[in-house]
């Protein structure tokens, strides 16, 4: 582990990371809405017909997410993008709150298609604005998912409060952050951020990178799936037992309110210190064996005070795991990834998880019964071996070239030598 010289964040990141939070604010506030107001609001749809109308909003958004990434890469440019999805996305928040159904559902492509060219094309402009300060772009990245996760909280919970008074008030207010969210780039954020030199050692192993990056991505979060059948159990247990210690609103946020401490944790760390990405993957595996030790220990029967302190360790190395791994995956996208390309290859990382988890689910489910908690936990257990294989050989025979890892710059803003 070294110590960095230079621990300032580019400016530009942090405007960027601000206009995410509203972005998120407005996202989730009206995915909350959504449902309620098409079953309380003026078309008065049933909760069935409520619900895959919010499935076709979450499936359609996730393939647009794809095309908006290669639209901002080669057509727009990825911060001319993120302005016109952001307008396209506050527009589509006004549009929905016209109480007519035809109005409603071009309303709700404007905000599935402007989500997509905003989100992937932000990203990738976070990562460039980390570029010539790759020693502090996994701290970026971490901060990132920060923002995200609270700007989700305040979205899903607060216009949510105000759907509940008046569902007009609560899309008018979405369209409102998202506007904050797009003026902030549109007047504040630069144009671009030059990329520096790469090493010939990085050029010539790109495509490989690449590979063994998007497969290690898919094994870590198909196996990861695995472990939401036990951690609903066991959560809904200690929801079913008297345990007036702790609430029902605090135990439905606790991996959220986890998420925000060991976050908080690693983004300071990483900001001034650093140490291997190749090391932070492999730390990942070893905290979801770890926490996976931890969920064997809880007997769903008979519950306690205890047992409420393993299911916490459990989540909380979870946790951990996963954000020794997404934002790792974001930095190495922009590391080896082609710059053409930035927003398409962010826009596709979902994808490889999906595709394992949908192969590896009838297989592994024809052999192991999944009738309890702990068959979840053993194929879960067993993915994240793989895993670990994966970037065992990646480390062994794919990035054999050294001090090109997460280095800090000769020199740093102030023109002071790291020596």
């Amino acid at each position: 582990m070294k110590k960095n010289i230079d621990t300032n964040h580019p400016s530009a990141g942090i405007l960027y990371l601000l206009s995410l939070f509203f972005e998120r604010i407005s996202y989730f506030g009206i995915r909350a809405v959504l449902v309620i107001y098409l079953v309380e609001g003026s078309f008065q749809y049933d909760r069935s017909s409520a619900l895959s109308t919010y499935a076709m909003f979450t499936t359609l958004f996730f393939f647009a997410y794809i095309a908006g990434g290669l639209m901002g890469d080669r057509i727009f440019g990825n911060r001319k993008a993120v302005i016109y999805g952001g307008f396209m996305q506050a527009l589509g928040a006004l549009i929905v709150a016209i109480p007519n159904q035809t109005a409603f559902f071009v309303g709700l492509f404007f905000v599935v298609m402007g989500g997509a060219l905003y989100t992937p094309n932000l990203l990738a402009n976070i990562g460039r604005s980390y570029l010539t300060k790759p020693h502090l772009m996994d701290s970026g990245f971490t901060i990132t998912i920060g923002v995200r996760t609270i700007g989700a909280l305040i979205g899903a919970s607060g216009i949510l409060f105000l759907g509940e008074v008046n569902f007009v008030w609560a899309f008018l207010v979405a369209g409102g952050m998202m506007l904050i969210s797009t003026l902030i780039v549109a007047l504040a954020a630069p144009e671009h951020t030059p990329r520096p030199e790469v090493s010939p050692a990085i050029k010539k192993n790109k495509t490989r990178q690449i590979g063994l990056i998007l497969l290690a991505l898919g094994v870590f979060y198909a196996s990861y799936r695995f472990y939401a059948v036990p951690q609903e159990s066991i959560n809904s247990s200690f929801l079913e037992k008297e345990l007036h210690f702790i609430s029902g609103y605090f135990h439905g946020h606790l991996e959220l309110v986890i998420e925000v401490l060991i976050i908080t944790a690693l983004a300071l760390l990483w900001t001034f210190y650093r140490y291997s990405r190749r090391t932070k993957l492999l730390i990942a595996a070893i905290a979801v064996l770890v926490g996976s030790i931890f969920s064997l220990l809880i007997p769903i029967e008979q519950l306690n005070y205890i047992h409420l302190t393993l299911f916490i360790i459990h989540l909380s190395f979870l946790v951990f795991a996963n954000l020794h791994v997404r934002p790792i995956i974001y930095s190495l996208i922009m590391k080896y990834g082609n710059p053409k390309y930035y927003a398409t290859l962010l826009s596709l990382l979902k994808l490889p998880a999906s595709i394992l988890f949908v192969l590896m689910s009838p297989a592994l489910i024809a052999k192991i019964p999944l009738n309890t908690i702990y068959s979840h936990l053993v194929i879960a257990m067993i993915g994240m071996f793989i895993y670990a294989a994966i970037i065992f050989f990646y480390m062994k025979f794919v990035d054999t070239h050294k001090n090109t890892d997460n280095l800090e710059p000769e020199k740093n803003d102030d023109g002071i030598l790291d020596t």
